[in-house]
C-alpha cells in the first residue's frame, strides 16, 4: 500500500484475505507513532451522517471497554488533530435491512472526508461491488476535491487479492496441516478440481480442518461449505460437553447453519438476518456465527 495515495481499493474473492489484510494493517499501525487505524466493517452501517458518528456507534456497540468508550468520544478532535487510517471493510456488504443499497449515501459521506488531508483511506471490496467514488466523475474529479483539481495523490489506486500460486499454497498448508500437509500437498497434484478448489486462505484452512485421510475430500464450495459448518458446529458442541443426546443438537444447528449460510451467500440483509435470529435461537453462540459469516 502506497503511504501517499489517500485512498486505495482492495479487490479480492470470497475467501482471499480482504478482512484480514486490512486487520492486519490495523494492528501494525497500532504499534507504531503514526496514523490511528480505525477498522469499520461497513455491514454496521446503518445510514449515520458522518464517518465519526458511524464510528462512534460501532464502537460502542461492539467494543464496550470503557477506555474504548471513551476513546470514541474523544474522535471529533482526534479526526482534526491526527493523522487517521480508515479500514474500511466490506464495501459489497453496505445494505439496509430491506435490501436496498446504501452505496450512494455513504459515499457522499465519505468524499466528505477527503478535504481533510490528514486522512488516507483503504476500502475492501468483492470485484462485483466497485466504491462509487473509484469511478471518477468527469465534473467533479476524483473524491470530489472541495479545494481545487485533485492531485495524484487524490487518484485511487487499486490492489487485487489474486489467487494463490503454488508457493504461497504450500506455506498455507504447512501453516494450517502441519504434519498431515505433505498429504494434502499429494492430493492437490493428483486433483485438479481440488487444486481449482483451493485457491483462497479460507478455502484452504477449510480444506486443512475437514481433511481426514480415511474419508473422500470435497470437491465443490458447497460439499466443502456443507462439512467445514458440520466442523464447527460439533467443536461448538464440545463447549458444551457433556451433553446426553447431542446428536439431535448437531441436526439442528446444521439446518440453522445450512439457513444462515444461505442468506450470507445470497447477499440479502434480511435473509441473513433472519438466518442469524434462526442460529441464535437453536442455541449456537456469536462465536460460531462469526465463523459461519467467513465461511460465507
Amino acid at each position: 500500500f502506497s503511504s501517499s495515495c489517500r485512498v486505495t481499493t482492495l479487490y479480492g474473492d470470497p475467501g482471499a484475505g480482504k478482512t484480514t489484510s486490512l486487520r492486519y494493517l490495523a494492528y501494525e499501525h497500532a504499534l507504531g507513532e503514526d496514523a490511528i487505524p480505525l477498522f469499520l466493517p461497513l455491514k454496521s452501517y446503518r445510514g449515520e451522517e458522518s464517518i465519526i458518528e458511524f464510528a462512534q456507534t460501532y464502537i460502542q456497540e461492539h467494543h464496550r471497554h470503557p477506555d474504548l468508550v471513551q476513546f470514541s468520544s474523544y474522535l471529533p478532535q482526534i479526526f482534526e488533530s491526527r493523522p487517521i487510517l480508515l479500514l474500511l471493510d466490506g464495501w459489497n456488504e453496505l445494505e439496509l435491512a430491506d435490501g436496498t443499497s446504501n452505496e450512494s449515501q455513504f459515499a457522499y459521506v465519505l468524499q466528505s472526508l477527503f478535504t481533510n488531508p490528514n486522512i488516507q483511506c483503504i476500502i475492501s471490496s468483492r470485484r462485483s461491488h466497485r466504491p462509487l467514488f473509484d469511478q471518477v466523475n468527469a465534473d467533479t474529479g476524483p473524491i470530489s476535491s472541495k479545494t481545487g483539481p485533485a492531485a495524484s495523490s487524490d487518484l485511487p489506486e487499486v490492489i487485487e487479492l489474486r489467487h494463490l500460486n503454488s508457493n504461497s499454497l504450500h506455506r498455507f498448508l504447512e501453516f494450517y496441516a502441519g504434519t498431515q500437509s505433505a498429504q494434502l500437498v499429494d492430493l492437490l497434484r493428483r486433483h485438479e478440481r481440488l487444486r481449482t478448489l483451493a485457491n483462497t486462505p479460507f478455502r484452504i484452512k477449510a480444506l486443512c480442518e475437514v481433511f481426514d485421510p480415511n474419508d473422500s475430500m470435497p470437491m465443490s464450495v458447497g460439499r466443502l461449505l456443507e462439512k467445514y459448518v458440520k466442523k464447527c458446529c460439533e467443536r461448538e458442541l464440545a463447549r458444551w460437553n457433556p451433553i446426553p443426546n447431542s446428536q439431535p443438537m448437531i441436526d439442528v444447528w446444521m439446518a440453522a447453519s445450512a439457513a444462515f449460510a444461505f442468506g450470507v451467500l445470497s447477499r440479502t440483509s434480511v435473509n441473513a438476518a433472519v438466518s442469524t435470529d434462526i442460529a441464535l435461537a437453536s442455541g449456537m453462540s456469536r462465536d460460531a456465527i462469526r465463523l459461519l459469516v467467513g465461511a460465507g
